[in-house]
Protein backbone atom coordinates (compact mmCIF):
# COMPACT_ATOMS: atom_id res chain seq x y z
CA UNK A 1 0.00 0.00 0.00
CA UNK A 2 2.70 2.10 0.88
CA UNK A 3 3.80 2.20 -2.94
CA UNK A 4 0.38 4.29 -3.85
CA UNK A 5 0.82 7.35 -2.13
CA UNK A 6 4.96 7.48 -3.03
CA UNK A 7 4.70 10.85 -4.69
CA UNK A 8 8.79 10.78 -5.96
CA UNK A 9 8.14 7.71 -6.72
CA UNK A 10 5.29 8.19 -9.14
CA UNK A 11 7.03 11.06 -10.67
CA UNK A 12 10.17 8.81 -11.16
CA UNK A 13 7.79 6.16 -12.97
CA UNK A 14 6.52 8.64 -15.18
CA UNK A 15 9.71 10.19 -16.38
CA UNK A 16 11.34 6.87 -16.85
CA UNK A 17 8.60 5.40 -18.58
CA UNK A 18 8.52 8.22 -21.26
CA UNK A 19 12.24 7.60 -21.71
CA UNK A 20 12.90 4.15 -21.82
CA UNK A 21 8.89 3.68 -24.02
CA UNK A 22 10.59 6.24 -26.28
CA UNK A 23 13.70 4.18 -26.78
CA UNK A 24 11.42 0.91 -27.38
CA UNK A 25 9.69 2.59 -30.44
CA UNK A 26 12.52 3.00 -31.59
CA UNK A 27 13.97 0.29 -31.22
CA UNK A 28 11.06 -1.70 -32.58
CA UNK A 29 10.39 0.78 -35.70
CA UNK A 30 14.65 1.55 -36.42
CA UNK A 31 13.87 -0.97 -39.40
CA UNK A 32 10.95 1.16 -41.20
CA UNK A 33 13.43 4.37 -40.56
CA UNK A 34 16.27 3.60 -41.95
CA UNK A 35 15.21 1.36 -44.79
CA UNK A 36 14.16 3.76 -46.90
CA UNK A 37 17.80 5.52 -47.12
CA UNK A 38 18.82 2.01 -49.04
CA UNK A 39 20.69 0.07 -46.31
CA UNK A 40 20.38 -3.62 -46.57
CA UNK A 41 18.55 -5.89 -43.92
CA UNK A 42 22.61 -7.05 -43.07
CA UNK A 43 23.55 -3.46 -42.08
CA UNK A 44 20.49 -2.90 -40.28
CA UNK A 45 21.02 -5.82 -37.88
CA UNK A 46 24.78 -5.10 -37.81
CA UNK A 47 23.90 -1.57 -36.65
CA UNK A 48 21.39 -3.58 -33.86
CA UNK A 49 24.41 -5.43 -32.74
CA UNK A 50 26.48 -2.24 -32.41
CA UNK A 51 23.59 -0.28 -30.53
CA UNK A 52 23.77 -3.89 -27.91
CA UNK A 53 27.53 -4.42 -27.39
CA UNK A 54 28.55 -0.70 -27.42
CA UNK A 55 25.26 -0.28 -25.22
CA UNK A 56 26.83 -3.22 -22.55
CA UNK A 57 30.43 -1.09 -22.43
CA UNK A 58 28.20 1.92 -21.59
CA UNK A 59 26.62 0.20 -18.95
CA UNK A 60 29.32 -1.03 -17.29
CA UNK A 61 30.82 2.57 -17.57
CA UNK A 62 27.77 4.06 -16.17
CA UNK A 63 27.80 1.44 -13.44
CA UNK A 64 31.41 2.17 -12.22
CA UNK A 65 30.84 5.78 -12.45
CA UNK A 66 27.84 5.66 -9.69
CA UNK A 67 30.06 3.10 -7.62
CA UNK A 68 32.77 5.76 -7.39
CA UNK A 69 30.41 8.89 -7.23
CA UNK A 70 27.41 7.78 -5.98
CA UNK A 71 25.74 10.80 -8.64
CA UNK A 72 22.98 9.06 -10.48
CA UNK A 73 21.26 12.50 -11.15
CA UNK A 74 24.53 13.59 -13.21
CA UNK A 75 24.86 10.01 -15.00
CA UNK A 76 20.96 10.02 -15.90
CA UNK A 77 20.84 13.67 -17.05
CA UNK A 78 24.60 13.37 -19.18
CA UNK A 79 23.02 9.90 -20.42
CA UNK A 80 19.77 11.56 -21.34
CA UNK A 81 20.80 14.42 -23.32
CA UNK A 82 23.55 12.40 -25.02
CA UNK A 83 21.35 10.52 -26.21
CA UNK A 84 18.73 12.81 -27.50
CA UNK A 85 21.81 14.63 -28.97
CA UNK A 86 22.88 11.20 -30.57
CA UNK A 87 19.54 10.25 -32.47
CA UNK A 88 19.41 13.86 -33.59
CA UNK A 89 22.58 13.34 -35.31
CA UNK A 90 21.75 10.12 -36.92
CA UNK A 91 18.55 11.81 -38.23
CA UNK A 92 20.54 14.60 -39.87
CA UNK A 93 23.51 12.32 -41.08
CA UNK A 94 20.34 10.50 -42.84
CA UNK A 95 18.57 13.14 -44.00
CA UNK A 96 21.93 14.73 -45.78
CA UNK A 97 24.84 12.08 -46.27
CA UNK A 98 23.33 8.27 -45.34
CA UNK A 99 26.34 6.16 -45.52
CA UNK A 100 26.05 3.17 -44.02
CA UNK A 101 29.15 3.49 -41.90
CA UNK A 102 28.51 6.03 -40.47
CA UNK A 103 24.94 5.24 -39.45
CA UNK A 104 26.08 2.16 -38.21
CA UNK A 105 28.53 3.94 -34.95
CA UNK A 106 26.02 6.66 -34.78
CA UNK A 107 23.73 3.49 -33.69
CA UNK A 108 26.36 2.33 -31.32
CA UNK A 109 27.00 5.65 -29.91
CA UNK A 110 23.16 6.44 -29.13
CA UNK A 111 23.50 2.54 -27.81
CA UNK A 112 26.23 3.49 -25.39
CA UNK A 113 24.25 6.30 -23.94
CA UNK A 114 20.79 4.90 -23.80
CA UNK A 115 21.14 1.31 -22.28
CA UNK A 116 23.09 2.70 -18.93
CA UNK A 117 19.66 4.85 -18.03
CA UNK A 118 17.51 1.21 -16.97
CA UNK A 119 20.17 -0.46 -14.48
CA UNK A 120 20.58 3.27 -13.11
CA UNK A 121 17.11 3.44 -13.04
CA UNK A 122 16.29 0.50 -11.29
CA UNK A 123 19.20 1.83 -8.83
CA UNK A 124 17.07 5.25 -8.52
CA UNK A 125 13.98 3.59 -8.24
CA UNK A 126 14.84 1.23 -5.24
CA UNK A 127 16.44 4.03 -3.43
CA UNK A 128 13.50 6.24 -3.70
CA UNK A 129 11.07 3.89 -2.74
CA UNK A 130 12.58 2.04 0.01
CA UNK A 131 11.45 -0.05 2.21
CA UNK A 132 9.45 -1.48 -1.32
CA UNK A 133 11.34 -4.39 -2.41
CA UNK A 134 13.20 -4.44 -5.84
CA UNK A 135 10.68 -6.60 -7.51
CA UNK A 136 8.17 -4.62 -7.12
CA UNK A 137 10.18 -1.55 -7.83
CA UNK A 138 11.13 -3.18 -10.75
CA UNK A 139 8.33 -4.23 -12.20
CA UNK A 140 6.64 -1.05 -11.66
CA UNK A 141 9.36 0.70 -13.99
CA UNK A 142 9.21 -2.11 -16.35
CA UNK A 143 5.47 -2.03 -16.68
CA UNK A 144 5.33 2.01 -17.83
Amino acid sequence: MAIKKDRNLWKFFGAYSLFYGSFLIFGSSSNFLIKPFGFSDTIISLSAVGLILFGAVGAVVGSIFIKRTRQYKVLLTVTTFAACGALTVMILQLLIIPVPGLTAIIVAVVGFFVVPVVPTSYEIGCEVAFPIGEAQVTGLLNGG
